[in-house]
């Protein structure tokens, strides 16, 4: 899957749509970037306290109940809430701004659709799939997937752009988002789920970079957020950051 999204992000750069002009510069460089990193690393503070405290060192967490899921509520409200007060409280960004708009170029925001679909259907054939209750369906539409793609395609990727240009920020939103899959991917949630098993939990963080890249990059040609959470939902469900009840 890894080697295949590669293959979509050299296609979608060289192929599918032309590059539109550079985001304005809203403020100075240096204190976009700024911006963009302490944004990061409170919600690489937040999800690494978050697997500690559930699966390293347990100590009380306070999640929300809802039916037989527990969702972590401090975390979710630093993911939603952070980027908000930065974006539009702070910055007074419209929805335009932050991707949420019609797509300026329909090329690869179709292809970045039919990518998840493409990527769902694989997995479908090669892996024995698991039915999904449906509770937890509906829990990672809102955490990985909109939570995800709202913090990094439509704030952090964005305010990178304004301060590095495109290339540049492509680059290091998906370093950042690989990074930010440390906790998850070695110590917590998706750790238990592979088994504990370091081979595995490498391969997931690497499939974790490589997707990022590509919506990154169909974002930067689109300026819509959209297809990007299209295609994370058209995939198989990615574990939700939950607990049972």
């Amino acid at each position: 899957m890894s080697l295949i999204s590669i293959m979509i992000v050299a296609i979608t750069h060289n192929r599918i749509g032309s590059y539109p002009p550079l985001l304005p510069k809203l403020k100075e460089n240096r204190i976009e970037f700024v911006e963009a990193i302490i944004i990061w690393g409170i919600m690489f503070s937040s999800v690494t306290y978050l697997m500690l405290t559930t699966y390293v060192f347990p100590k009380y967490y306070p999640f929300i109940n809802l039916g037989k899921r527990l969702l972590p509520l401090p975390h979710l409200f630093i993911m939603f809430e952070v980027p908000i007060f930065a974006e539009i409280v702070i910055n007074k960004r419209n929805r335009k701004d932050l991707g949420f708009s019609s797509p300026i170029a329909w090329k690869p925001a179709l292809a970045i659709i039919g990518l998840g679909a493409l990527f769902g259907y694989l997995t479908f054939i090669f892996e024995s799939p698991s039915p999904y209750p449906l509770d937890y369906l509906l829990i990672g539409f809102i955490t990985p997937a909109f939570t995800e793609e709202w913090a990094y395609r439509s704030v952090i990727q964005q305010k990178l752009e304004r301060a590095l240009g495109q290339k540049k920020a492509w680059l290091l939103s998906g370093l950042l988002y690989g990074f930010i899959h440390v906790p998850t991917d070695f110590f917590g949630t998706l750790w238990i789920a592979s088994g504990k098993n370091i081979s595995t939990a490498f391969m997931r963080l690497v499939k974790a970079r490589a997707a990022k890249e590509t919506l990154g990059k169909v974002l930067e040609k689109g300026n819509w957020i959209s297809p990007a959470y299209a295609a994370e939902r058209s995939q198989p469900p990615s574990i939700p950051i939950v607990r049972v009840a």
